[in-house]
């Protein structure tokens, strides 16, 4: 647990390290963008709103006398209400409203029609309110004026058909309402033969039946008064004056106080997205001469992108032997440029300034290389947290490196943890099975003492040792199998890696005065210059 915990608390500094270098450079833009976008905000003025006119034009309903105040006025005027807005209607006004000389209603459509013009009853009185909402007085005087025409028009040409709908709809109320009446009456009379006139139930029922009385004789005053509206006796609808109020329409008030208060989220906003989107691009590591070698000023090999199978065990084995050509300049490169100093090139670490950058290929590739020209090689899996070799091989992962690096250590002699692989001269130490063997991945494997002592042993038993270390910055523990191997590899993405993780990389190594030499992964030669 406690292993487990210093191994989370260390990726926990290593991320917060990454955003505090990310916002150490990018945090001038990201200033400079809330800047910048909350001075617009402060400078640019609201948009300019051109002044509406409505006009509205009181239209009297011919209901009889004394229905003032009853639900079947409200219902009324609701009903011819719609009557005004419908299409057929709005229909009728528009050519009215074409073949006027203002260039502003030159086209209009039935949909403009309907946007401008609104028609809302005057609670409990015959009253309707015709609207419309024009650029300027005349124009809303002429549009209410145009409107109201077409709803004349349309009265005379379908008289009946709107008898028709009103009738229907007063009827249909009429039977809900004398249905109510009747249920009514019903309690009432069972209240008074039970001798309960005086209560308070009673009183209220009483009541209830007078209204629905009441109403019901309303219903039955306007079904009469629509037998004189269709044998046209009755003047049907007046208005109040013939002249519209006009009413003026404030404009829309001051967004720049919202503005101003939004301004620095969204500029903060823009300015990590523009942030993020720069640094994705001028962070990649370049393949032109002059700025590779500043980034990567150790680069000794190239290494083309390989198409291998991801599925199936045994041919991605194969793959990796019959692409080990790749990475035969390179193993004749290192004794060149190592053999020199005065040590064997027997251990070479291959790493990666961070994962999924092809360290774990080059390292198989690697091996399989010298397994090819007749050394005695032995490939470990020193990448705890993410091994992949043991399934690239099909060999089996229970027992690896945790196991065999503690057996040494508590001078347990045992069956050796390396395994025969289909490549001939290649023996592969997987990295076994963490949680089993009860060492944490990346912290007490590196840790232990005898760690140097036991590749002393391995050297006795192989030409060449490759190991297969974690992430270089992803895991601060990899340093070790580094400064304890004749030389590093340090393995760069040329699609996926990072300028600024790659040069991190190889300033770590040469701040410790470690031998290295950085490949650089899944690049075309043609275009490295």
């Amino acid at each position: 647990m406690d292993s487990a915990f210093r191994v989370n608390r260390v990726d926990w500094r290593m991320k917060l390290v990454q955003y505090v270098k990310f916002f150490l450079r990018w945090g001038w833009f990201v200033a400079l963008t809330v800047i910048t976008v909350t001075a617009c905000s402060l400078v640019i003025p609201d948009t300019l709103s051109i002044p509406t006119y409505q006009a509205t034009l009181q239209i009297q309903v011919p209901l009889p006398s004394g229905l003032s105040g009853l639900p079947t006025t409200n219902n009324t005027t609701a009903f011819f209400s719609g009557v005004m807005l419908s299409p057929s209607t709005l229909s009728l006004a528009l050519p009215e409203i074409s073949n006027n000389k203002n260039s502003f209603f030159n086209n209009f459509t039935l949909t403009a029609l309907e946007s401008v013009v609104t028609a809302t009853g005057v609670p409990d009185t015959p009253q309707i309110l015709l609207s419309a909402v024009g650029d300027s007085s005349p124009d809303a005087q002429f549009l209410v004026q145009a409107v109201y025409h077409g709803f004349q028009q349309y009265l005379h040409d379908q008289r009946y058909s709107v008898y028709n709908e009103l009738h229907s709809a007063l009827t249909n109320e009429l039977n809900q309402a004398q249905a109510d009446f009747a249920n009514s009456s019903s309690n009432l009379q069972s209240l008074n033969s039970t001798g309960k006139t005086s209560s308070f139930q009673f009183r209220e029922l009483a009541n209830l039946n007078n209204a629905q009385r009441q109403y019901i004789n309303s219903i039955n005053s306007l079904l009469l008064s629509l037998n004189s509206y269709i044998e046209g006796t009755s003047n049907t609808f007046t208005v109040t004056t013939s002249t519209p109020a006009i009413t003026t329409l404030s404009a829309p008030s001051s967004t720049r106080g919202q503005r101003l208060a939004l301004s620095p989220f969204v500029g903060l906003i823009m300015g990590i997205g523009g942030a993020l989107l720069a640094n994705q691009y001028s962070n990649r590591l370049s393949l032109r001469k002059k700025k590779r070698e500043t980034v990567l000023s150790h680069l000794m090999g190239v290494i083309p992108e390989l198409a291998l199978p991801r599925s199936k065990k045994k041919s991605r084995a194969t793959a990796l032997q019959n692409g080990s050509s790749t990475c035969q300049p390179l193993l004749l490169k290192l004794p060149y440029h190592f053999g020199g100093k005065g040590k064997t090139l027997r251990v070479i670490n291959v790493t990666s300034p961070s994962r999924r950058e092809g360290k774990s290929t080059i390292a198989a590739m690697l091996a399989a290389a010298a397994a090819s020209k007749g050394l005695r090689t032995l490939l470990i899996d020193a990448n705890l947290q993410r091994p992949v070799l043991h399934s690239w091989f099909a060999v089996s992962n229970t027992a690896g490196l945790p196991g065999a690096t503690r057996s040494y250590a508590n001078e347990v002699i045992g069956s050796s943890s390396a395994q025969s692989t289909s490549i001939a001269n290649l023996n592969i130490i997987p990295a076994g099975m963490i949680k089993q063997s009860g060492i944490s991945a990346g912290t007490d494997l590196l840790q232990v003492r005898e760690l140097q002592s036991w590749i002393d042993l391995l050297r006795q038993k192989a030409d060449l040792i490759v190991f297969d270390s974690s992430s270089l910055l992803a895991d601060p523990n990899a340093i070790h199998l580094a400064a304890l191997s004749d030389v590093t590899l340090l393995v760069a993405d040329a699609q996926r890696g990072r300028a600024s993780q790659a040069s991190e990389a190889e300033k770590v190594l040469k701040d410790l005065g470690i031998d290295f030499a950085t490949v650089l992964n899944r690049a075309d030669r043609n275009s490295v210059e």
